[in-house]
């Protein structure tokens, strides 16, 4: 299969996901709240939040096992591949081990229902659901090892089509379940069940189709899981990073502004980053692909891919960025009843900093597909922290606007450092690679078949990059 096919079925696999993940966020809120009301719905949410947390103790070896598995892969080194896919088994494995027994012990220890002065739930039920949430969470923290063989054999489209098709059953029978009153242990009960199956199931497709990555820990190596190490806390960065931007100016908005301010500017935030969306859906279909690059040593496909996938990330992008400056205020008014003030210069300043993250968003997945990310990952959690204290010192100022002038200046900066080491690793210079990209037929051919791919409406196949 060429890389174009592979690219255009993996845009549209990954494309599921944020469709599915925004129909249930329609769905669920009403739906729950009418069948359980206020009460239960807060205590549920509650409970829910804290079990998510665990699927980050995989350390990022899920990630960074695939891109070291498809770099060797495309060395023809398999058993290279097989010591990497069994060292992270063994790693995530042993963790899993450790969680789940500290999860039983602090199961018969800590008073859920008192802790959290839960009321609309028993103590029992409290306590059984919380232990079937964080028993689902370590099911799926498989998942990441999971899909490294997927994305070191070329079938990623696959297993990221499967894990939102196991998603969307899961929504499905989350409301038929919810409508028949199940209380909130057996809501947990089927969730848990329906990862268990999808478990199975990718492990199926894993057996079926890359026999000769066998699934076990009897090649796992002490020296390749410290060699992982590395990368893969480093990868962590990049969620705590997101954690300091996104929840650290709501704080900063509250602290300077107050609660009026807050109110204003998430739904804002919220609406100028729908377009990051599909930058990421680009980011992770070329992901693969580049890491395949660089273990065949091909740099001149590397930065052809990287090219293309920046072209593409910033075009569609810009198409969102245009239609929300736009139709932007009727939807920000529509979707928040006109209870809270839209603000013309504090949104165009967020949709700029939204086109600066598609930039080094896309580009990123340079450094990230070699497992050369750390220096980034550090840099990221810097300006985060910068953009705070800016954000911070411009709020008093210029209010909301100052807020989102912090988040442009981190966006900003992390187009200029990413780009910059991206280049250095394809060995290009910046008037190289910005000379290549006023080459727009690829970028064009790209986004005409991946937009046919999501739509399901096909097209012709790419030549560019074969």
């Amino acid at each position: 299969m060429s890389v174009a096919k592979r690219l255009t079925r993996s845009f549209g696999a990954v494309l599921l996901g944020p469709v599915v993940t925004l129909a249930v966020q329609i769905v669920n809120v009403p739906v729950m709240l009418r069948v359980w009301g206020p009460a239960l719905f807060g205590e549920w949410l509650l409970l829910s939040a804290v079990p998510t947390y665990l699927l980050l103790t995989d350390l990022g070896f899920g990630n960074v096992a695939g891109s070291d598995m498809t770099m060797r892969m495309s060395a023809k080194d398999a058993d290279g591949a097989l010591e990497t896919f069994h060292s992270s088994i063994a790693l995530v494995g042993f963790t899993t081990l450790v969680l789940a027994l500290l999860i039983a012990a602090l199961f018969f220890i800590v008073p859920v229902h008192h802790l959290l002065h839960l009321s609309a739930m028993s103590p029992k039920e409290a306590q059984l659901t919380l232990l079937l949430l964080c028993v689902n969470c370590l099911v799926m923290l498989q998942w990441g090892v999971l899909m490294a063989p997927f994305r070191s054999t070329g079938r990623y489209a696959l297993g990221m089509f499967s894990v939102n098709c196991i998603r969307i059953v899961e929504a499905a029978g989350f409301f038929i379940i919810v409508f028949r009153h199940t209380r909130p242990p057996g809501l947990a009960a089927f969730m848990l069940a329906v990862s268990v199956a999808g478990t199975l199931w990718l492990i199926f497709l894993h057996l079926r189709g890359a026999r000769h990555l066998p699934i076990g820990f009897s090649r796992a190596s002490r020296i390749r899981i410290r060699e992982l190490a590395a990368p893969a806390f480093a990868f962590l960065a990049f969620p705590v990073g997101a954690a300091i931007s996104t929840q650290g100016m709501t704080i900063v908005a509250g602290l300077t502004l107050g609660p009026l301010a807050v109110a204003a500017f998430n739904p804002m935030r919220t609406l100028s980053r729908l377009a990051l969306q599909l930058t990421d859906a680009v980011k992770n279909a070329f992901w693969p692909e580049l890491s395949a690059a660089f273990g065949s040593r091909d740099i001149a496909l590397a930065r052809r891919l990287h090219r293309t996938a920046v072209q593409v990330s910033l075009a569609m992008a810009a198409a969102a960025l245009v239609f929300l400056a736009i139709a932007g205020p009727r939807v920000f008014a529509f979707w928040t009843h006109g209870s809270v003030a839209f603000s013309g210069t504090v949104f165009h300043l967020l949709l700029l900093a939204v086109l600066a993250n598609s930039l080094w968003n896309a580009s990123s997945a340079v450094p990230v597909a070699a497992n050369q990310h750390k220096q980034l990952s550090v840099l990221y959690v810097m300006f985060s922290v910068l953009s705070l204290a800016l954000a911070y010192l411009l709020a008093h100022r210029i209010g909301l606007a100052g807020v989102a002038a912090g988040m442009l200046f981190a966006d900003t900066c992390m187009a200029a450092v990413v780009v910059r080491i991206t280049n250095r690793l394809l060995q290009e210079s910046p008037m190289e690679f910005a000379l290549g990209c006023l080459d727009f037929t690829p970028a064009i051919a790209a986004t005409r078949q991946l937009l046919a791919r999501a739509t399901g409406r096909g097209g012709k196949p790419l030549t560019s990059m074969r």
